[in-house]
């Protein structure tokens, strides 16, 4: 069944989604807060508005309803080459177009404005006098020879218009076969607040069904056509975020089909970015990250307008990251992807070339970056163009800790594709912790990054990936961050539960002569460099508990040697076993009581 794919501004659901949400939310103890709300100038493409439209239904009802239409529908419906024919002789036409309100069909009567090097403007009869000579011209300039270039972002051409802009990054649009096939595109100036709920303003749409040849389906109009609402011809900027977002989904419909609405309207968001016009802001996706990542709320008079944003903005920083991860030819190859979800993201890295990653790490990096926001040295981790508009706003923290009040068990059901942060503030010695994936699932069915901070700085000191199964100790060399923000994530497409447990541990600086004069001490690691297993010397005294442990040069827990076990006082000898280890330099830990000494371990294979 076609769908139609509606640009809809639901100005009174908007306005309630950001009245509930407070004037600047705290994510965290050190006052990260979410954008200052305001009613945006761009709002939704309504896609799922209309995706059950059933036109023979409707046709039906107009038969039932209005019989004079009904019957123009059906005399007009002519083949592509008739209508090619009267378009060419004539600079007027009678367009069809379906209205939410009534589920009907209605008839515009129409005439030609203008026709650039990449379009052709028409205007509805009964608002002909909203095209004056310089919303016109206007028009004709953003259409074909210049898009945003004063203020960031500014447009990735500013010297051509939307139109070239978008066939350059996404593709190529079908075939416009009204006009035998030639490269142009209509766009059609009309009122169609009637696509909308009660209180909904549309400001443009794209309709798949006017691909269709009217003799088969006599709704169609048989072209390429994207509509415009006469209201918003006079706020160019709004109009052109607009038209380069509806065009981008024209392209999509020759390239993709059918797709995700994640990426289409992700896509087309991001087309609107590349044009110079970022006018949404994603601050319900940052309220609340631990959601399918693919879900996509069908927009009836009933929906939410929350979810509904919510969705768009997800779409959007989703994208936004990938396109300024990956590039143009990333979404170049992300639109015509052959399969969906993340497979989509995996074809689209290897038609560039990039083998050496996949989606998983992909994902990792977004969910670090959804916290970091433009911050930190790792481009990975960190957006260039900030969709927010606060320096403050990032992801919203599920959970927040200080000191040495951290719960030593925890957990978080994830959704799909989730992602849930929690952040450890203020730790009176390394924070360790050991993950737990949901019952059922792998170790690779989650995965958690580390975002850490040394100060209360908002940039990190850097990000770490945290293993699934064993304990991991964070903290920088001897001392503990001051802030570590744990970022637990789904990697699966089913709901799972992840638990961990959390403790601090103490990382005295060590004090060798201290330890020697108390006969605690390493005495040898023989061979060193080691490749495979090496013995490890040491001596001890007292009956304090005896603790070895290998970290890597981050910090991390390589490898527990010896686990808090009790030793008679005197020399030992145990085997160090590095097999499973990569390549580096190691730092082994002796802690009895009070007192530690360290001692360098190099892998080499």
């Amino acid at each position: 069944m076609s769908r139609i794919l509606h640009r809809l501004i639901l100005w009174a659901g908007v306005t309630a989604a950001i009245a509930n949400q407070s004037v600047a939310q705290t994510f965290d103890d050190h006052n990260d807060h979410a954008d200052e709300p305001a009613v945006p100038s761009k709002g939704m493409c309504g896609t799922a508005l209309n995706s059950s439209i059933d036109w023979k239904a409707a046709l039906e009802r107009t038969k039932q309803e209005d019989p004079e239409t009904y019957q123009w529908i059906i005399s007009s419906a002519k083949s592509k080459k008739e209508i090619s024919q009267l378009l060419r002789t004539s600079g007027e036409f009678e367009f069809k177009m379906y209205s939410y309100s009534t589920e009907k069909y209605v008839r515009i009567s129409a005439s030609l404005v203008t026709q650039g090097t990449n379009f052709r403007l028409w205007v509805d009869d009964t608002y002909a006098s909203v095209m004056t000579p310089s919303v016109v011209a206007n028009m004709v300039r953003v259409f074909d020879s210049a898009t945003q270039g004063t203020l960031t972002p500014i447009s990735r051409n500013p010297n051509q218009g939307f139109i070239t802009n978008d066939k350059q990054v996404f593709g190529q649009p079908p075939p416009n076969r009204a006009w035998d096939n030639d490269s142009l595109t209509d766009f059609f100036v009309t009122f169609t607040d009637g696509n909308a709920p009660a209180g909904g303003v549309v400001g443009g749409f794209f309709s798949p069904l006017d691909q269709e040849d009217p003799n088969v389906v006599p709704a169609s109009n048989g072209m390429n056509i994207l509509y415009i609402n006469y209201k918003n011809v006079g706020d160019i900027y709004s109009l052109t975020s607009t038209l380069a977002h509806e065009y981008q989904h024209l392209i999509h419909y020759a390239r993709k089909r059918p797709s995700l609405s994640i990426y289409n309207e992700g896509c087309s968001e991001v087309a609107s970015i590349l044009n110079g016009y970022a006018d949404r802001r994603d601050l319900l996706y940052l309220n609340n990250t631990n959601i399918n990542l693919f879900r996509w709320t069908r927009v009836t008079s009933e929906s939410s307008a929350a979810d509904v944003l919510a969705d768009y903005t997800r779409g959007m920083t989703w994208v936004h990251y990938l396109s300024e991860q990956f590039g143009e030819r990333f979404l170049y190859e992300l639109a015509g992807a052959t399969v969906d979800s993340m497979a989509r993201v995996d074809e689209a890295l290897s038609k560039i070339g990039r083998t050496d990653i996949t989606w998983r790490d992909v994902f990792k990096g977004f969910a670090a970056a959804l916290y970091a926001q433009s911050n930190g040295n790792d481009n990975r981790y960190k957006f260039k163009y900030r969709l927010v508009q606060s320096s403050n706003s990032r992801a919203r923290a599920t959970g927040s800790y200080n000191g040495k009040d951290y719960p030593a068990n925890n957990s978080v059901a994830l959704e799909p594709f989730g992602i849930a942060y929690f952040v450890y503030n203020d730790t009176s010695g390394a924070a360790k912790f050991r993950f737990t994936p949901g019952q059922g699932f792998a170790n690779n069915d989650c995965a958690v990054m580390a975002i850490n901070y040394m100060s209360s700085s908002t940039v990190p000191e850097n990000v770490r990936e945290i293993p699934i199964g064993e304990d991991a100790l964070i903290s920088q060399g001897s001392k503990p961050y001051r802030r570590v923000v744990i970022a637990v994530m789904n990697m699966t497409g089913r709901a799972q539960t992840v638990t961990w447990t959390t403790s601090t541990q103490v990382l005295g600086v060590d004090n060798e002569e201290a330890a020697r004069r108390a006969g605690i001490g390493f005495t040898g690691v023989a061979p060193n460099p080691v490749a495979s297993t090496a013995t490890l010397g040491f001596t001890t005294a007292g009956s304090a508990p005896v603790s070895i442990t290998l970290y890597d040069a981050a910090g991390t827990i390589a490898a527990t040697v010896v686990a808090e076990q009790a030793m008679e006082q005197g020399e030992h000898t145990i085997v160090l076993n590095v097999a499973n280890l990569p390549n580096g330099v190691y730092r082994a830990r002796l802690v009895q009581g009070e007192h530690s000494v360290s001692r360098s371990v190099v892998v080499l294979k």
